[in-house]
């Protein structure tokens, strides 16, 4: 298998246990009496990103080379998205999910670095 090909497959197994992690959040939050924000459209953001990553192995090819500064800048990236998960823990969904009772999460949890609030 090819370097882009696994890359790809790694993203595409990342997206998916993420999508399990909000999935299982989200089921929690509405039992407990949250309400949710375009439930409608929310089919439409999966069938999104699925697309991405459908067209990512269709487009490119497997003797591509691989960019590994941008392969790089997308690790970091994904440490920053790891980081709002840990920060949100429980309330962290792919979803728009309001939680009545809960205080409004104004900074990050984590004690790498601390968003402050404005």
């Amino acid at each position: 298998m090819s370097a882009p090909a696994i890359i790809i497959l790694l993203v595409a197994a990342q997206r998916l246990a993420e999508a399990i992690y909000a999935e299982r959040n989200a089921r929690t939050l509405l039992a407990a009496g949250a309400t949710e924000a375009g439930r409608r459209h929310y089919p439409l953001f999966v069938l999104l990103h699925a697309g991405w990553i459908a067209a990512l192995l269709l487009a490119v090819s497997p003797d591509a080379p691989v960019s590994w500064p941008l392969v790089t800048v997308y690790g970091v990236l994904q440490a920053g998205r790891a980081w709002v998960m840990v920060s949100l823990g429980r309330l962290w969904t792919t979803r728009v999910i309001s939680t009545p009772g809960n205080p409004l999460v104004t900074r990050g949890r984590t004690g790498f670095f601390v968003i402050p609030t404005t």
